[in-house]
């Protein structure tokens, strides 16, 4: 019998990989064939489209986390923030529930920013989508999938784990009363010095009410760009359906698939995006293929981007550390 350390070995092991699974299966369980020929009649003027409005999404968004850093006290050039944001986005993809976004904090702090702010500022700039998407997922869940428990119990997780360091980073005093009081109950006795310093880093400088606020709504704007995208791609595939339609089935979809269990949710999306279209008449080969064009414009094609600005990066860097030895 399996003790409780190797089940857990084991869960850790199998569970990036699920999505693949899953995808496997869909692929394997509709054909593969059909999916190519769905893929290959589709309209190139609504992907090419689509595609597009990442020429503004994009830009807003790395403004967006430029706002935030600003109002925090961590001045960076919007180019450099650029950069890094499209090098993160690359890490998002390939790592489950898009955790490698966070790397960001480490380019921030190359930059000779304070560690604890760098944290708090790529935190709540990613709790800020996290919790906006989650409510937008919630409502639809509510109001057209007759608050399916399977669908809304993930989503409320989300939203509490995204909402919680919210606001702990927000309310200065409360964060850091809190992490105190429970936080170092859990860190031993000899570090305690340093997480105490690192703490009062972490909540000294949140971003004003305003610039928060103003994230909010230009996270909303970018969510509902993206919204736009996946709308193109079903005209593009001759489907009938709503932007109100798309709305629904995408939050909920790409919602869920931010549990930290696949890759980049490959594969957990594409399943809820089959199961959620039959609701407005999709079949399971139009909407496995949507979901496909879908992860190709809005996750891959900047992660390539985001590709070369690493090996950009990691060039310069090999050349000035050459210099320096030289």
């Amino acid at each position: 019998m399996l003790n409780s350390r190797k089940l857990l070995d084991i869960t850790e092991k199998f569970l990036p990989i699920l999505g693949f699974i899953l995808l496997f299966y869909l692929l394997y369980t509709i054909d593969l064939s059909r999916v190519e020929y769905t893929i290959s009649r589709m309209n190139p003027l609504f992907f090419l489209l689509s595609g597009a409005l990442l020429l503004l999404k994009i830009p807003l968004s790395v403004y967006k986390w430029y706002m935030l850093a600003k109002s925090q006290g961590i001045e960076v050039r919007y180019p450099k923030m650029f950069r890094f944001y499209m090098m993160a986005h690359f890490y998002s993809v390939i790592t489950p529930g898009g955790l490698g976004s966070y790397i960001r904090v480490k380019y921030l702090y190359d930059e000779g920013k304070e560690l604890g702010g760098s944290v708090s500022n790529v935190v709540i700039d990613g709790m800020v989508e996290m919790v906006n998407l989650s409510v937008l997922a919630i409502f639809s869940t509510v109001l057209l999938f007759s608050v399916r428990l399977e669908l809304l119990i993930p989503i409320l997780f989300l939203l509490a784990t995204s909402a919680l360091p919210l606001l702990l980073l927000m309310r200065k005093k409360l964060g850091s009363r809190f992490a105190k009081k429970i936080l170092l109950m859990v860190v031993p006795s000899k570090y305690r010095g340093l997480f105490e310093r690192g703490t009062e880093s972490l909540f000294s400088k949140p971003p004003s009410l305003k610039i928060f606020l103003a994230s909010v709504v230009l996270s909303l704007f970018t969510w509902l760009i993206c919204f736009t995208q996946i709308y193109l791609l079903m005209l593009a595939f001759g489907e009938n359906i709503s932007l109100f339609g798309t709305i629904s089935v995408w939050s909920i979809a790409v919602s869920i698939s931010f549990l930290p269990i696949t890759i980049g949710g490959l594969g957990v999306r594409e399943w809820l995006m089959v199961v959620l279209s039959r609701r407005y008449g999709i079949a399971a080969t139009a909407s496995l293929s949507i979901s496909l064009m879908g992860y190709v414009i809005v996750y891959l094609i900047p992660a390539l981007v985001g590709a070369v600005f690493i090996i950009l990066h990691a060039t310069s860097y090999i050349e000035r550390h050459e210099k320096k030895v030289g």
